[in-house]
C-alpha cells in the first residue's frame, strides 16, 4: 500500500507531461492485458462478420501492434459474401482500426521521454510537423504493418491526438472502400470468366 501512496505522491508532485506519460502508460498496459484475458471473447465477436463483428476485428487488427491481423478480410467478406454497403463497411472498419491505432499512439506518448532523447528523432520532430499530416495520410491510405511504427513515433513525437485521429480515419475510410468494391468487383468477374 505504501507504493500506492508514493505513486499518489509523485503524481500530484510531478509536471503535467510527466502524468500524461504515466497516464498513457497505464492505459496500454490496461489495453494490453483485456485484450490478453479476453481474446477468446474479441475471437468470437469478430467472426460475425456483421457491422459489429467488422468494427471489432478491425479493433482488434489495428490494435495488435506489430502482429499482422488480417482486418481487410473482414471488409471483403463483408461486401462480398454478405451483401453490406460498402460505404457503411469502410465507415465502421474505419473506426475500429483508428480505435485501434490509438494503442500504438498512446505507447509512442508514454515512452516520449525515452524517444525524444534519442538524437536520430531530433530532426523527425521537425519533418512530423511539417509533414506528419500527408504521411500520416499516405500510410493509412494503403495496407501495411510500417503503419504501427509511424503511430509510435506520432505520439512521441507528441503529435496531435486530434489531428491524428482525423486524417488517419479519412485515410482508412478510403482503404477500406477501395478494397471492399475492389472485393466485390474483383470476385464477381473472376467468378464470371470461369
Amino acid at each position: 500500500m505504501n507504493w500506492l501512496k508514493a505513486l499518489a505522491s509523485w503524481f500530484l508532485r510531478s509536471k503535467w507531461d510527466q502524468r500524461l506519460q504515466l497516464i498513457a502508460f497505464a492505459v496500454t498496459f490496461v489495453v494490453i492485458v483485456l485484450g490478453i484475458l479476453l481474446w477468446d471473447t474479441l475471437i468470437t465477436l469478430s467472426t460475425g462478420v456483421t457491422y459489429p463483428g467488422i468494427f471489432v476485428h478491425s479493433l482488434v487488427g489495428s490494435g495488435a501492434i506489430f502482429v499482422p491481423i488480417p482486418s481487410i478480410a473482414s471488409v471483403c467478406a463483408g461486401g462480398w459474401l454478405l451483401d453490406l454497403n460498402p460505404l457503411v463497411v469502410a465507415l465502421v472498419a474505419a473506426s475500429g482500426e483508428v480505435l485501434g491505432e490509438l494503442v500504438g499512439y498512446v505507447a509512442g506518448f508514454g515512452g516520449g521521454m525515452f524517444i525524444n532523447r534519442w538524437k536520430i528523432f531530433q530532426p523527425m520532430r521537425n519533418w512530423m510537423r511539417s509533414r506528419g499530416t500527408i504521411a500520416l495520410f499516405v500510410f493509412a491510405l494503403i495496407p501495411n504493418p510500417l503503419f504501427d511504427i509511424l503511430g509510435l513515433m506520432a505520439g512521441g513525437l507528441r503529435y496531435p491526438l486530434y489531428r491524428f485521429m482525423i486524417v488517419v480515419w479519412i485515410g482508412k475510410v478510403l482503404k477500406n472502400l477501395a478494397v471492399g468494391y475492389a472485393c466485390i468487383y474483383g470476385i464477381e468477374t473472376v467468378i464470371n470468366s470461369l
